[in-house]
């Protein structure tokens, strides 16, 4: 689920039906985004809000789209990743997880300008990925639906090229 705080909408995934329901702020259904993915997991195409556009990960086709608030109208940011799960963003890059949990996911950043996946190959301890804006450069990854939790700290500035 991603909030547009510009166009006061709420965008959820349903992956289940290949779909973005997009509701105002009284909980009104007011446009249905289709032809994503379909996706048995709950976990799959996670949604962000940045810039204005919103972006979602389309976990079956490899992709990561963009969508317009102010349209509707949906198009391929970046495609041929792996999987890819978790969305987040942080100082003008998107982050996603490629690789599904198992084996570990690596990490990928997307300029939202261009669409460039770049692969760090970095092995994550888990697929899940979090950010804030009170942390710019940092991300956090943790492994989804287990416990004791652990989170881990990356500073993506430090990271090679």
């Amino acid at each position: 689920m991603a909030v547009d705080p510009v166009d006061d909408l709420v965008f959820v995934s349903t992956p289940g039906n290949g779909s973005v329901e997009v509701l105002d702020f009284s909980g009104n259904i007011v446009d249905t985004i289709n032809g994503f993915g379909l996706s048995p997991s709950d976990e799959a195409n996670s949604i962000a809000f940045a810039d204005g556009s919103i972006y979602m990960t389309d976990t079956t086709n490899g992709t990561v789209d963009r969508i317009d608030p102010s349209t509707m109208s949906v198009e391929v940011l970046t495609s041929g990743l792996v999987t890819p799960l978790e969305l987040v963003y942080s100082a003008g890059t998107l982050w996603t997880t490629t690789g599904a949990s198992w084996p570990p996911p690596t990490l990928v950043g997307i300029d939202v300008s261009t669409g460039v996946a770049t692969s760090y190959g970095v092995p994550l301890e888990g697929a899940g990925l979090v950010s804030g804006p009170g942390l710019p450069g940092t991300i956090f990854s943790y492994d989804i639906g287990f416990s004791p939790l652990e989170i881990n700290s990356i500073d993506w500035s430090r990271l090679p090229p």
